[in-house]
This record gives C-alpha cells, sequence and structure tokens, in this order.
C-alpha cells in the first residue's frame, strides 16, 4: 500500500479494521510515517532530523487540540502552541515522537506541578480503562496487573531537576516498581529514550522545548521483580492501527480551583489517559523513500544539477 494518502484536516474516513474500533475523533485517521533505517532520528532534541516530514502528518494545537479543563480556550497561540511528529521503524520495532511546544511561560522549578509533555500509547489498541480509581481499594498485587498495563502514559518534565521527571504512570502513578524507569533513571535505555531541549531553559520565561522519545510497542506492560518477563510486544507492520494520545497542562497563573491555566488534549477530551477508547487512531504508513533520501541519493542528484549549470 502506498503511503501517500489524500488528507484533509489531518484526517479521512476510517475504513477496514480501524473503522470498528473506539477512538476518537470519530471517523478520523492519522499516520505514522515510516521511518527507513538511515532515517531513524537522534534523540538529542534537535528537530530537524524531522524536518522532511510533510505538514499533513503534523498533529497540531491550532488544528486537533482544545483546551478540555478550564473552558477559556480563545485559540492564543501565543499563549501556548505545539506540534507533533509520529514516525516508526520495522527494524527497530519502536516508536518514535517528536513534539515541539512553545510557552509564553515555561514553568520548571519541581514546585508543585510543572508544565512537561504527555505521551499515551495502546500499541495493540485493544480500547479500554488504564486507571481507575476503585482499582485503588483493591490488593497491591491485584492493582498491579490491572494499572496501565494495556496501554502506558509516558509522562516528561525538562529539563531534569532532582526529583521524577521521566516517567512512565503505574500504580500509584509514580512508584519505584517499573522495570523502564523510576521516575529519575531509565534502566532499560532499549525499551525508552529521551532526547530533549529547551531555549532558553529559564523558569517563567517564554521558550521552546523539544521531545524527542523512542518507546516499545507494548501489548501488556507489567511491573514487579517479574514485570519484564511477563510483558509481550507487539510487531508493528504497515498498515497497523495504533492508539495514541497527547496531552499538556499549562501552568502560568492557576485558575481559581484548577492547578494550572489550561489543560490541552488531543483528542480534545478531558482525562484521555483514563480509557484508550477516547484515543486517536494512528495507521502505521510504508516508508516513502521520495521522503528520505540517502546520502548517496542526494550527492548523485546534487552532481546531476551541477551539469545544468553554465558560466
Amino acid at each position: 500500500m502506498s503511503s501517500k494518502k489524500v488528507l484533509v484536516a489531518l484526517g479521512i474516513i476510517a475504513i477496514g479494521a480501524g473503522a470498528v474500533t473506539a477512538h476518537e475523533p470519530p471517523g478520523e485517521i492519522f499516520y505514522a510515517v515510516g521511518l527507513p533505517d538511515h532515517a531513524i532520528p537522534t534523540l538529542d532534541g534537535d528537530k530537524s532530523d524531522w524536518d522532511m516530514i510533510p505538514s499533513e502528518y503534523w498533529v497540531t494545537r491550532e488544528a486537533n487540540f482544545e483546551e478540555t479543563v478550564i473552558g477559556t480556550d480563545v485559540g492564543d497561540l501565543s499563549d501556548f502552541n505545539s506540534m507533533h511528529i509520529m514516525g516508526w521503524n520495522e527494524g527497530t520495532n519502536k516508536f518514535y515522537f517528536m513534539a515541539d511546544v512553545i510557552d509564553d511561560v515555561w514553568d520548571r522549578d519541581n514546585e508543585a506541578q510543572d508544565d512537561g509533555f504527555d505521551l499515551v500509547i495502546d500499541a495493540d489498541h485493544s480500547g479500554g480503562e488504564l486507571w481507575n480509581s476503585e482499582w485503588h481499594a483493591l490488593e497491591p498485587e491485584d492493582q498491579i496487573d490491572l494499572v496501565f498495563v494495556t496501554g502506558q502514559n509516558y509522562r516528561f518534565y525538562v529539563p531534569p531537576i532532582d526529583d521524577y521527571w521521566v516517567m512512565i504512570l503505574g500504580r500509584g502513578f509514580v512508584r519505584d516498581d517499573n522495570f523502564v524507569t523510576n521516575g529519575r533513571e531509565v534502566f532499560t535505555p532499549e525499551h525508552m529514550a529521551l532526547g530533549w531541549s529547551v531555549d532558553p531553559g529559564e523558569h517563567l520565561a517564554p521558550g521552546q522545548s523539544i521531545f524527542e522519545v523512542m518507546v516499545t510497542p507494548w501489548e501488556n506492560m507489567y511491573r514487579g521483580e517479574d514485570g519484564e518477563a511477563r510483558s509481550s510486544i507487539v510487531d508493528l507492520e504497515e498498515e497497523l492501527i495504533v492508539h495514541v494520545a497527547y496531552q499538556f497542562k499549562d501552568i502560568d497563573v492557576a485558575v481559581e480551583g484548577e492547578r494550572y491555566s489550561g489543560g490541552y488534549d488531543f483528542p480534545p477530551l478531558h482525562n484521555i489517559w483514563f480509557n484508550t477508547s477516547l484515543h486517536a487512531d494512528f495507521e502505521l504508513l510504508a516508508v516513502d523513500a521520495a521522503l528520505f533520501p540517502t546520502a548517496v541519493e542526494t550527492d548523485t542528484w546534487g552532481r546531476i544539477k551541477s551539469d545544468f549549470i553554465t558560466e
């Protein structure tokens, strides 16, 4: 199947398997770009690795997000703006994401709640609850097999400060029972990696933050001492449909009764991290070779062009 598709406002009517599984927005499908081996991004907070991705494949604050908590969204992109790209690679069997975030007040001082990026993934497209308050009445050994098992909520706060900053939410939200990360360091870089940059990186200053993320596509990810042995991974392939959601809390000056000034969600529903049936559908596209010329191809084309230059 060709990766070149006709997209209208980033979405078209879903067909096939993607149409029969719950997702938001209804009737729309988004796309994860196929990345060839030579174009796997370097996770360093430099977004230039993604420059070749056409804007049709971006998910943007302007087109796809809404403020879902405070009810004061007036579309002021100077206050908060973001754009996102999702890719995948068959050889590594990984997802890759880039989030470019611009905020007029970047709050990062490790006091109360800071500005950050939430990425939520249901790689096997199973849908259903990731967290339910009633589960906390269960015994810990029972909770651990329910909370964020069938989907994962990754949460990132940058720059790192001496506290939790690179997390996968779980039992009690943050607990030292995860074989990938304890919130302060990553134990298994083969399963999760983050590159980031913040400019200028000063607390409460206007700034631009770049997040580059690599994650394993978990079918089920369990916790505890035997968590990795019990977990299972989805085999990524072209045309596969996965659930994905993005979420930001814009701290600024908190609105009365809330801890922040706005909550921006894609899909535009509050608490998308509770249930993956509220996520968007993303189809994994084949590699479009025209988007990713190799160094040899680029050099050859340069030589061809030079033959047409006359004095």
